[in-house]
Formats: structure tokens, sequence, C-alpha cells
């Protein structure tokens, strides 16, 4: 597959490979064939390159006729967790719908996990599960839910149980026409047993006619007023989210900023992040102490969520008395708990094109004057956070056992600019984050869901939606072991990406947080189910046992040499570091947060 020129939205979709749209009342041949056939005929329209799936006994018509058909290839996971995540990893690249079969209730209870990261970042899936046919259904038999749809209604846009063989192409057609309509999320079909061998007569519908437009412009009225706001604030801020990268959008956010003198923060668990944290005026995380973030007079929130909070905060999340200008492409997301002066539903890359225009059309000498005066605030703030990044990346480099921060470092100073870092670390996410540096937007991706084993397939998937990029995926030894069943679907396919386990032997976000509730575990040191030492979980033999070569890392000088042979396989590798069991990550570090901006997760 080919992946996106550099500059180009993630996966920027050029069209159906299905050939020119038929015209409207145009009559096409009528077919006969199997309803498993008619899935593979409009998945061909619809241009899939891949299932993903763990199959059962109802799709076996599916598989059949997937025979002499090589434009699609089935994609084996060995549980539906790793099928499902590798799946969203693909389309969050591609940013096109990915396809996935799972097997009746116990495939679809297994996929519910991933399928809510996929509702919380509205990742765009079609999850087609075979359930019972229709002469069975509803009998409460062996493995039957009685409301399979029902169980996934919550965490998809759409769900439906197909009411006849012959509407099969039609449903499809409508779950992906869903699934990439804006807000973009996951849909889910289940299809009756009898349905995949039943002869149907119809015709595949050209998927070219049921296409929504991606983009959502805004409304002029709130661009000229969003504009005056901007150009009279005397510190406006911004706060960017992952859906300016997917939109396509970072350039434009980067010329916003430097053309006002914006200091730039990233949402809280971005997608992907927006824009390269190498940029003079990217300042990191958003957090409502930071000293810059305290003083803003407005708040420019772009494809950004406001806010995801793990534990309801302590205090105020926005400056007190600044104005909010909040641009979504979810009508949802705008004012859902914090009240804004302008909501603009629209998408990033519409709305900063807008905004721009309007913000040149009106700039006055006095505006011309603030913002020069803004620049020198920012380069100073810059040039703290660099300092302090660079104190912390440096601190106790040789120490054993091996410091977190010293890992960030080495994988820092290796990572090609066009990389891309999967981030599921959780406690040490922190250092990740903050302590790497991404030289290009979409630099970085993460979920705003705590679901672990996340992380091990959708590296897998964003390797395989952009397999020129550089891909690794970063995750504790808790989550690690939660998703390693995917790591033999890159072993079968051989998909070159690493995966850097930082391996404390322990479940240290709940360890931290007993710690900092200074309750009774804290006084007797004895923190009770937090351990994963007796007996210890070998990442090792776990990597080995699935097909994937793997390395053991306990000195900090290892590190560098592991690193560039993994990053040079021509396979997946799995990288164990063996970190300090007593460094308890980076979202206790000075800085003053609130518990509201610390990672979630259990792990």
């Amino acid at each position: 597959m080919t992946s996106p020129r550099r500059g180009e939205p993630a996966g920027a979709h050029r069209g159906p490979r299905s050939g020119r749209p038929r015209n409207v009342g145009e009559d096409p041949a009528v077919e006969t064939m199997t309803g498993g056939r008619a899935i593979v005929r409009t998945l061909e329209a619809e241009g899939v390159r891949y299932i993903f799936g763990n199959p059962g006994t109802f799709e076996i018509e599916l598989l059949d006729a997937l025979v002499g058909r090589p434009s699609i290839e089935y994609l084996l996971g060995l549980h539906e967790q790793a099928v499902v995540s590798i799946a969203d990893g693909y389309a969050r690249v591609t940013r096109r719908p990915a396809f996935v079969n799972l097997h009746a209730m116990v495939g679809t209870a297994n996929g519910i996990g991933p399928l809510f990261v996929a509702s919380k970042d509205r990742t765009p899936l079609v999850v087609a599960s075979g359930v019972h046919g229709t002469r069975h259904l509803f009998r409460d038999g062996q493995g039957e839910a009685l409301d399979v749809v029902g169980s996934v209604r919550q965490f998809t846009k759409h769900s439906v149980l197909v009411p006849r063989a012959d509407r099969i192409p039609e449903e499809i057609v409508r779950a992906f026409k869903i699934a990439a309509t804006s807000p973009t999320g996951p849909t889910f079909l289940a299809i009756p047993r009898d349905f995949f061998t039943a002869e149907v007569a119809g015709s595949i519908p050209d998927p070219a006619g049921f296409r929504m437009p991606t983009r959502v412009p805004p409304d002029l009225d709130d661009v000229e007023r969003a504009a005056g706001l901007l150009l009279d604030a005397e510190r406006p801020i911004l706060v960017a989210g992952g859906e300016v990268y997917g939109d396509g959008a970072s350039a434009l956010l980067v010329e916003l900023a430097e053309l006002l003198a914006l200091p730039v923060f990233s949402e809280h668990f971005p997608a992907f992040l927006a824009l390269p944290s190498t940029h003079p005026h990217y300042l990191g995380l958003y957090a409502p102490g930071h000293p810059v973030a305290t003083q803003a007079t407005l708040v420019l929130g772009v494809g950004c969520r406001m806010f995801v909070e793990p534990d309801y905060p302590k205090g105020a999340m926005l400056p007190p008395g600044a104005a909010v200008i909040h641009v979504h492409r979810d009508p949802w997301e705008i004012a859902r708990v914090y009240p804004t002066t302008i909501g603009m539903v629209a998408d990033s890359r519409s709305a900063l094109a807008a905004l721009l225009e309007a913000v040149r059309r009106h700039m006055s000498p006095g505006a011309v004057e603030a913002v020069r005066r803004r620049r020198g605030a920012i380069a100073e703030a810059r040039a703290a956070r660099e300092a302090q990044r660079r104190v912390q990346r440096e601190a106790t480099p040789d120490a054993a056992p091996i410091k977190p921060w010293r890992v960030v470092a080495e994988l820092s100073a290796l990572l090609d600019p066009g990389a891309l870092v999967v981030n599921q670390a959780v406690t040490m996410g922190n250092y990740v984050f903050d302590l790497c540096d991404f030289r290009e937007a979409g630099g970085h991706a993460m979920t705003a869901s705590t679901y672990m084993g996340w992380a091990t397939g959708a590296t897998i998937g964003i390797k395989l939606g952009q397999p020129g990029r550089t891909v690794v995926g970063c995750m504790g030894d808790g989550g690690f072991v939660c998703g390693a069943q995917a790591l033999w679907t890159a072993a079968r396919y051989r998909v070159p990406a690493v995966f850097l386990v930082f391996d404390n032997q322990r479940y240290m976000a709940i360890k931290s947080f007993l710690y900092d509730r200074g309750g009774e575990a804290r006084r007797a040191g004895v923190y009770p189910a937090t351990e994963l030492l007796d007996p210890p979980v070998d990442t090792v033999r776990i990597a080995e046992g699935f097909g994937v070569e793997a390395r053991r890392v306990v000195r900090a000088d290892e590190i560098r040499p592991a690193l560039q042979r993994a990053l040079g396989s021509s396979g997946p590798v799995v990288l164990d570091v063996v970190i300090d069991p007593e460094e308890l990550g980076a979202h206790r570090a000075a800085g003053g947060d609130p518990p509201s901006v610390r990672p979630g997760g259990r792990r």
C-alpha cells in the first residue's frame, strides 16, 4: 500500500477503486451470488485492502469467496482484541474505514474493549459479526446473546442486524458511509449465518454515489467574530487537538500561531500530535497551572476536546475570565462541559484557512505591535521548557537500574524525522510525550481511552497503513501482556515495527496513586495487587513464543545499540527495557498540575 506524501493529511483518500460513478437512475446489471461473495464484491468496490479478522464457522462462506480475489487480504489475528486494535491503527492513518470480521457474541465481546477505544478516538471502523442463522436466532442457543447489536450500541454510531440477505451490499455501503461521515466513528453489522450462503440477486452499489463531504465549513459570521477576538486579545493561547493533523491542517495551524504569536499547547491524549514538538511556539501538554496558561485572556481550541479529564478537576481548567473559541467537527464537544464564547462547528482545515484570511484582512498596526510584544514572551517560555527537558534527560544517565528518561533520550536521538511513536506507556508515557522530539506533525499517537493492550495492535495497523514510515510502539509491561496476542500477526505478516516495553514488573499507575494517597500502603511500604514478580512476567519469552525477535536490555549502555538494531530490522522486534521499579512516573514531577491532567489507566 502506498504511504501518503509528506505534508498530505494522513491517508488522504483518492477515491474508490470501483471506477466512474454511475448516474442517478442508471440500472446496473443484476447478478446472482452468495451473501459471502456479495460481501467481498462490495468490499472490493469500497477499495478495501484488508479484512482484519478472527473468523468462526459462521463466516466460512466469506473465506471461500476470498479465494482468487487477490485485491483483498484476510489479515488474521489470534484474538479479537488484537484484530480490532490493528484495524484501529490502520484506519487512523489511512483516514478510511477499516473492515473487521468478528464471530458471533463471543468474538464481538472480545472486541468490545478496542471498539470502545475507536469510539473515544472517533476511528472509522466497519465491524461485521456473523451471528446465528435466522431459524436459530433468539432461541438462546449455544454461544448466542439475545441482543448482540445492543451490546455494542453505545460504542458505535450505527448498529443493525442485517434484515435480509439481499440487503448485505446496501447495509455494508451504508455502514461505510456512516463510519466515514463527520464525526467519524465505528459502525456494526450483525449478519445471520444463513445469509452468508444464501443466493442473492442484485447489484453492488457504487460507493462513489454514497460519499459524504469530509469538509465542514465554518459559519462565516463566527469566523469574523473569532478573528476580532483574536486580534483584540492581549494574551491569547492555542490548544491544538488530534483532529488538526487528521484534517491535514497542521501547516495552517503553525501559520496562524506564527502570524499571531500564539503559544501552542497540545490537548490531553491527542490521537495525533498536531504540530512538531520542536516548533518554537510549542509548550507541551496543556495544563491549567502552566504560567502561560494562567495569564491567558483568550483560549483558542482547534480540533481538540475541552477536556479529557481522568479525575474530577480540583481547580479551574480554563483561565478565569478568558474568552474561549472552540473549533470542532462534533457539536457534542463544543460546550460539552465548559462554556464557550464562540463555538465553531467545522473541520480544522476549513476553520483555520478562514481564520487566517479574516485575521490578515483585519490586522491593524496595534495588533501588529501586540504580536511583536508576545514573541519575546513565547521565546522565554520555550527556553524555560527546553532547559527543564535538558535537565531531566541528562539526569543520572548511567543509573542502574535504568531510568525511563534515559530510554526516551536514546529513542529521540535515533528516530528519523518522519517517525511515528505510538504511546501507551501510562506512568512512563509522559516521559515519552514530553522528552522525545517529534520533528513532524503526527509524530506521536495515543488514545483517550484507558484500555490496555491497544498500543501493540495499533502499532501494527499504523505500520501497515504507512509502510514507509518508522513506527515504534511504547508500552508498559502490564499493557504489553494485555495486547501480546497481536505479536503473532506482526510475525506472520513480517510487519517491521518496534515494540519498546518499559519493564518495571509493576502496575505502576496503581502503586503511584497508592503512594500519593499517603495511606496505610505508603506507611507500611506494602502495595497490594501491584507487583508482577512471583512469578515474574517474561516479556522476551512471550514475544519469542509468538515468533517475534526480542531482547532484554538491563544496562544503560545497551539501549542505543539495541534500538539501532531494532530500527534497522526487516521484521518486528520487541525490546524489553528493565527500568527502575521505584520510579513512580513523570506525572508526579514538578509543575503543579492538578490530578485531573494525570494519565489515566489501570497499568
